[in-house]
């Protein structure tokens, strides 16, 4: 059986360098990917760019929705951050399999029914 895994860490983490547990969340992840686990940070608040992937140090950074240039909309961040929960929740249903592992930093708001939806996809 081969020991490598997919780890995906689900947080609201912009970049790995915007905090220091950012920082070192990227670095754990990196040493992990550099023995050959495959690693992915799923991100719970918007790009400040118009990338929606970015890989860096062989982690990947998915983001699910871009931040709106027009500030005062509230209406554009409410469906904007349903859409991120959402697309968080199909993720890891459709995603992830038995060599996943799936961490939460620090915690989520709807962090018992992410864990239902992976035990349900089969993921740690």
């Amino acid at each position: 059986m081969d020991g490598r895994r997919k780890i995906v860490v689900i947080a609201p983490l912009l970049a790995p360098a915007d905090t220091k547990s950012g920082g070192r969340i990227h670095l754990i992840l990196k040493a992990l990917g550099d023995i050959g686990n495959e690693v992915e940070v799923i991100s719970l608040v918007s790009s400040r760019d118009m990338y929606l992937l970015h890989t860096i140090d062989k982690v990947k950074y998915i983001f699910f929705s871009r931040m709106a240039h027009n500030k005062n909309q509230i209406l554009k961040k409410i469906i904007s951050k349903f859409r991120i929960y959402l697309s968080v929740f199909l993720f890891c249903f459709f995603r992830l399999n038995r060599k996943s592992v799936v961490v939460f930093f620090p915690n989520c708001d709807f962090r018992l029914l992410l864990l239902c939806i992976c035990q349900i996809g089969r993921a740690h």
